[in-house]
Formats: structure tokens, sequence, C-alpha cells
């Protein structure tokens, strides 16, 4: 749900990719190797991404049949939207770079950071944002930062909690649009305020809320969408993968929102800990729960860069979202920003789900 810029995630993220706990160094033929990422838009829109090594020589890298290598996306919420792995490391040629996995897919404008690393290997990290200018998507700002070590992040348990959603596929919320200023609900789709936007709920998917230590996380059904814009549809089975800028439907299980509070928690604690003014917090107020989190004020974060230190401006930027908390349903939601970030404020105008209460 946090659309815009949390710049502080590149930084504070590496606490937990980064590991702590001893690794094993790198091989002979490993210590050739300089993980490598390249971020670019094609032109139907997409973000496509690359994953793979350079071989700095001076000989010829053999191939490593037990490489373990990890990708993740992650939006400046700390949602994963992507994520995948590699099992082997074929041959690379002296002085050469190769790119064996490869993700395209859409991302609504807003930061994100992009995480590759395997044991032995290092880490890359890079934080890159989507922009729109004039109806166009294209990649903004980048940095770059590569660390020596890396340990694959611990891996969830099979019985890992999902918290089911209380609606279904043939329900329906409609919104009305009370102002909206450089926001895209879709990417290209923007909206003026006036419009109507019509949800209908079609299938669910899967969302993971992750803390700034990696660690932290409270994973939830999601509804995959048909999406209407003033009765047009303008997007299908939406919801997954970063292609929708807010979200409408949450569970509704009181430990569920104990644990999103936790993630929130580990927000605050570590962006405190940086001297960073991020304050997110969950509160149940009456028959509806209140959900507030972003940065509420701007500050500047400085990061190592290809060719030294880069000062990273975070602009202020606050969501509300108000929840009912019967049927889980968004009721309200505003998002308050500066500079050129996504601000809106959306109201729920109808629904098809009994006791869903309009505010």
């Amino acid at each position: 749900m946090k659309t815009k810029l949390l710049s502080a995630l590149l930084t504070v993220a590496l606490l937990a990719l980064v590991g702590c706990a001893a690794i094993s160094g790198p091989t002979p033929e490993a210590a050739k190797l300089r993980l490598k990422v390249e971020v670019n838009m094609d032109a139907d829109g997409e973000v496509a991404l690359k994953f793979g090594a350079h071989n700095v020589g001076p000989a010829d890298f053999p191939g490593d049949e037990d490489f373990v290598g990890k990708w993740e996306l992650i939006n400046e919420a700390g949602d994963l939207r992507a994520s995948g792995t590699l099992t082997i490391m074929g041959f690379v040629e002296a002085g050469e770079t190769t790119f064996p996995v490869k993700w395209e897919g859409e991302l609504v404008p807003g930061a994100y950071t992009l995480t590759w690393g395997a044991p032995g290997y290092g880490l890359t990290v890079v934080r890159f944002t989507v922009v729109e200018h004039n109806g166009r998507l294209s990649i903004g700002e980048q940095t770059t930062q590569t660390f020596d070590d890396y340990e694959l992040p611990a891996t969830p348990d099979e019985g890992e909690k999902v918290y089911p959603l209380a609606i279904g596929p043939g329900e329906w919320l409609e919104y009305e649009i009370v102002s909206a200023s450089n926001f895209q609900l879709l990417p290209n789709v923007a909206v003026q305020p006036g419009d109507r936007v019509r949800f209908e709920v079609v299938g669910s998917g899967t969302s993971k809320k992750m803390g700034l230590d990696m660690t932290t996380a409270v994973s939830f059904e999601t509804p995959l969408c048909d999406v209407y814009l003033n009765g047009e549809k303008v997007g299908e089975q939406v919801g997954e993968e970063g292609t929708i800028a807010i979200n409408v439907v949450y569970p509704v299980e009181e430990a569920f929102w104990r644990d999103y509070q936790a993630v929130e928690d580990n927000w605050n604690q570590t962006t405190a800990a940086q001297g960073l003014p991020y304050h997110g917090e969950i509160r149940f107020e009456s028959d509806v729960v209140v959900i507030e989190f972003g940065y509420t004020e701007s500050a500047v974060v400085q990061v190592q860069g290809k060719n030294g230190p880069v000062n990273v401006p975070i602009e202020r930027g606050v969501i509300q979202a108000t929840v009912d908390r019967e049927t889980g349903v968004v009721l309200e939601q505003t998002r308050d920003a500066g500079g050129s970030q996504a601000s809106y404020h959306i109201v729920l105008v109808d629904s098809s789900i009994i006791g869903a209460r309009l505010p």
C-alpha cells in the first residue's frame, strides 16, 4: 500500500541482507565474478530486470553447480513484489558478462529496491524509481551498492500463516476520487476528481508485508480484481506484482492486525535508529481500523553510489486508510505527500458487501 518514496529502505534493509553470521568465503573462481543487475524500461512500458555476473578475469570462470543466487524486488512499503532464484552459474569467459535470469512486468510509479546475492559471491543492491511524464513511464534515479558478504535469508516455514480475506469472487466495491495529484491508479491510468473506480473481485493472490530487518513479516490474501474507470474496463485480474497503487480489502482477524503492527514497529525502530522521520501505527477505533504510516517530513539519506556518496532525498508522504473492522473493506483512504509524489483521497460510495459501512 505504501505507494511512494521510502528511500531509507536501501540503507536500513541491508542490516538484514548483509550477513552477520559466519559464511564460507569465496572460492578462487568465485572471487573473479561480480554480480550484476540491469534495470530498464521497454517500449511497452514494462520494467525489464536482468540478473547475472561479470567475470573480471584474468581467467575464464568454469561454472559453479553449487551456486545459489536469490533476487528480490521490494517496493517502498516493504511489500515483496517479485523474487526468484538461480541454482547454477554457467561458464563465463574472462572479461564477459552473462545475464541468465530475466524478469519483465508492470510497476506503478514509485521507489523500489532490488537485491541480487549469492553466498560466496556477495550482494548487489539497486535502488531505482519508476516515474511518469506526459503519460509515459520511464526509469528515474538509480543507485547501486555492492557488498562482499551475503547469506541467504531464512526460508519461511511451509506452515506459514496466510491470513484470509472475508470476501471473495463476485463481490464489488466502487470508490469516488475526491482529489488526486500525480496519481496513477494503474500504470498509464491516471485519475482525476469525480472519477468512479469499481473493483470487481475475480480471484485472490497473496501478499507479504516486510519489516526492514527482512525477517519480520505478515502474509495475507489479497483480492484480484477487474478494474473499471467510469464504467470502462482498464485492468483485469489486477492486484499483485506492483500492478495496483492501492489495496481495497484486508483480512479481519485481530491477529493479522497485531502482526501488521509488528512490521510497522520494526520500521519505526529501524528508521528511528537512522534518525529518519518515519511513523507507522494501527489503531482500533470503534468499528473501524485506522492504518497510518509514512515519512512525516522530508529528509536526506546518504548512500554509496558508483562514483562516491550520493544524497537521496526522502519526500514527505503519509497514508491513512480507514478499514471496516467486520468486512476488511477500505472505506476511505488518503495520501498526503510533498514534491512530485502522488497524493489522493478516495471514498467508498457503493458496494455489494452487506455490512461494509460507508463513511
